[in-house]
């Protein structure tokens, strides 16, 4: 797969995005993570399910962040993550998993979503998402500020 997207071209695009719709999951990992190395936003939807999954869910997790922040997608890729959580019972796993992948994130959403998961039954996740929100506070913060008032008072215009 890696080959195939270093090439570039249209065509090998192409057949890595009709490859996330492949039977097999490890294809469709691969094919979602090198899509995501090219910075195409179509492989979000595989990379969330791998996080969910565990299949390497770290690596799937830096490369959402990476669209999140190159794209403005931390919202919508939060959004996503508080869908999966509210799907049923969710493993401690898997709630686990979602909840340090939201380290990769900022925003209110992803912010909120960290203080709903501190209050998570489990203090392995509650513990993980209370320091993770409380790294990703200025952040979420601030962006809250840009959206009320413009342009926040310690960023440049």
């Amino acid at each position: 797969m890696t080959a195939i997207a270093d090439s570039g071209t249209e065509a090998a695009v192409a057949l890595l995005v009709g490859t996330l719709t492949h039977a097999d999951p490890v294809v469709r990992g691969h094919a979602a993570l090198a899509l995501g190395a090219r910075r195409d936003t179509r492989a979000i939807p595989e990379l969330i399910g791998m996080v969910v999954a565990g299949a390497h869910d770290v690596e799937a997790a830096e490369t959402l962040g990476a669209l999140a922040r190159d794209h403005d997608l931390d919202d919508r890729i939060a959004a996503a993550f508080a869908q999966e959580l509210g799907r049923g019972t969710v493993s401690l796993d898997t709630r686990l998993r979602l909840t340090q992948a939201l380290a990769e994130l900022r925003g209110p959403v992803t912010h909120d979503l960290l203080l709903t998961l501190a209050d998570d039954p489990d203090r392995r996740v509650a513990l993980t998402a209370m320091a993770v929100a409380r790294t990703a506070a200025p952040t979420a913060a601030r962006a809250r500020r840009t959206r009320r008032w413009g342009a926040s008072p310690d960023e440049p215009k």
